[in-house]
């Protein structure tokens, strides 16, 4: 089992990370988003949604955002569990500069708000940062 070096605790959610990667924050209206990124092009985001819209329109508006910047998306439904709530999902291949990409979202609910998981990496480095998805993904906690 992978062990990540750091842990970030803020806004009621916890998540451990790489070393050497960054997190930042992003605010928009009163969502939130955390972004764990390395200094390629691997990336893990947790957004915050105290509105409650519901996770399966949530996965239809990402998935409506990639098939807008990006000519030929594969989709594929999963389920999962994150922090002990069940989970909608889709994991996208597409291609972008020529690169085989991949994108796994899922999304869930809880009383007081919905969450949106993304991770994302090229093709080529999945097979190396899988493992460290999991974990990160593992380690999500939330308070609400």
């Amino acid at each position: 089992m992978i062990q990540l070096a750091n842990t970030h605790l803020a806004h009621g959610m916890k998540f451990d990370y790489p070393a050497g990667w960054l997190v930042t924050e992003e605010r928009s209206g009163e969502d939130l988003t955390l972004t764990a990124a390395d200094e390629g092009v691997a990336l893990w985001s947790v957004t915050q949604m105290p509105g409650r819209p519901d996770p399966k329109k949530v996965l239809k508006m990402a998935l409506r955002a990639f098939e807008d910047e990006y000519n030929e998306v594969d989709v594929s439904e999963v389920a999962d569990v994150f922090s002990g709530h069940p989970a909608e999902g889709i994991d996208i291949d597409f291609e972008c500069l020529e690169l085989l990409n991949v994108a796994s979202l899922r999304s869930f609910i809880t009383e007081d708000s919905t969450f949106l998981i993304m991770y994302q990496t090229t093709g080529d480095e999945l097979t190396e940062l899988e493992g460290v998805f999991e974990a990160m993904n593992r380690s999500f906690r939330c308070d609400s």
